[in-house]
């Protein structure tokens, strides 16, 4: 049988995501090239003009990739860039054991993928009251990509994360007091538009950023009293939703605060609403109000 190799963690110029809910692998984009000669039916050269590297995974460590996105004003507090001038970004698989469970860090016969420049963003988020929270997110690589084969690892960081759906509060145009629905289920989409660029004499990607993008936080309810009128799009006064951390109190400053600065809240039917966010803000190690 061939080997087997699973992700082991994602090192982000120095910044831990040591666990995983799913991933795509690291996708390989070619731009590909064929010439045939005169006459002939099959291709007499083929080649590569260009190499595009995405990596999309989905992760409980919400924290982590929050804290990144909001380090560094301008960002939208949805991205963050690497350069080239850092420490490398790492892509680590670690080697399963024939007849045994898996091969030890310290053996030198894992997986490490590398590059010295990327982009990261973080495409939306899903957060069930009763559940573990897990967020999606891509990683562009800017750079040419290395493979080591025979990389020994050390120890994995702890993984030491898990949000839930925490308490949504708000006002609308019109309202003498806050609404606070009691939520089961939340979801927050970016809905981003990419401007991924190769310029002029490179064999790789190397400009990433987001063009444009459309942040949509929506929220699944029973209580039908709480839909807004149907067919209607009222403006919010304010807006304050959580992420609870599990297994800790409202008092503990262990959750992330999400403040809508700017948009308006309509029904998408009698147990669901969608908030339409213009503009936002993200703080982490937060006590729920």
């Amino acid at each position: 049988m061939s080997e087997k190799f699973r992700l082991a963690e994602l090192d982000l110029a120095g910044t831990s995501i040591p666990q995983m809910e799913s991933d795509d692998g690291l996708s390989y984009e070619f731009s590909e090239f064929l010439q045939r000669q005169a006459g002939d039916a099959s291709p007499a050269v083929t080649g590569v003009t260009m190499t595009s590297h995405k990596f999309n995974f989905e992760t409980q460590h919400i924290q982590t990739i929050i804290d990144l996105c909001i380090a560094t004003a301008g960002n939208e507090n949805i991205c963050q860039g690497f350069p080239s001038s850092g420490a490398d970004q790492i892509l680590t698989f670690r080697k399963g054991k024939s007849s045994g469970v898996r091969t030890p860090l310290a053996t030198a016969e894992h997986i490490d993928q590398r590059v010295d420049a990327s982009f990261l963003s973080w495409e939306s988020f899903n957060a069930p009251a009763d559940g573990n929270a897990t967020i999606s997110c891509r990683l562009q690589t800017l750079s040419a990509l290395t493979n080591d084969k025979a990389a020994a690892l050390s120890s994995v960081s702890v993984v030491d994360q898990a949000f839930k759906c925490g308490p949504i509060v708000f006002r609308i145009t019109g309202d003498i007091a806050d609404r606070e629905p009691c939520v089961l289920s939340a979801t927050w989409e970016n809905n981003i538009t990419y401007d991924d660029k190769n310029c002029s004499g490179s064999d790789f990607t190397n400009y990433s950023a987001i063009d444009d993008y459309e942040s949509v936080l929506t929220i699944d309810l029973d209580d039908m009293t709480q839909a807004i009128d149907a067919n209607a799009s009222v403006a919010l006064t304010s807006c304050v939703f959580y992420l609870k951390q599990v297994g800790e109190t409202n008092a503990a400053s262990k959750h992330i605060k999400f403040t809508v600065t700017a948009g308006d809240v309509l029904p998408s039917s009698n147990r669901q609403l969608k908030f339409r966010v213009r503009s936002f803000t993200i703080a982490t190690d937060q006590a729920i109000a």
